[in-house]
């Protein structure tokens, strides 16, 4: 499968400063652009884009917020401040083997009663097999 990934970058054209740049290249990015200074980008991980998280920033304040909280950082720290609330989250968040073991393992009882059952049924066909060749043998 491919998948189209809009790395953002973002410099100021009067400067040529670097504002954002992401900590990888599988992010993915929307933007929103706001009044005075302010614009949003609101960023998703590849491979599982249903990680996201929007940074909020202010040019002619030097900030950048995460999402809805209220405390402000850096402009330059941007980056770093998305990498680790990234990093943060797949800690958080249950692994993808966390939420398979468990509905496997409530099949492993049926799939193990299933094979005795086959072994069962083979070794029942395999003896009326030699309870009938031990017949032809001994009647004939």
């Amino acid at each position: 499968m491919s998948q189209y990934v809009n790395v953002p970058c973002v410099i100021e054209a009067r400067t040529g400063r670097v504002l954002f740049e992401p900590h990888s290249g599988l992010c993915d990015a929307e933007h929103a652009w706001g009044e005075g200074g302010h614009f949003s980008l609101t960023l998703r991980l590849f491979p599982d884009h249903s990680n996201s998280l929007t940074l909020h920033f202010d040019v002619d304040a030097g900030t950048v917020r995460l999402g809805e909280q209220v405390q402000t950082h850096p402009l330059e720290t941007a980056a770093q401040l998305a990498q680790s609330e990234f990093a943060w989250r797949d800690r958080e968040a249950p692994s993808t083997a966390d939420q398979i073991i468990p509905a496997q393992a409530s099949k492993l009882p049926r799939m193990i009663a299933n094979r005795w059952l086959d072994a069962l049924a083979a070794m029942g066909v395999l003896l009326a097999v030699a309870i009938a060749i031990a017949w032809a043998v001994t009647s004939g």
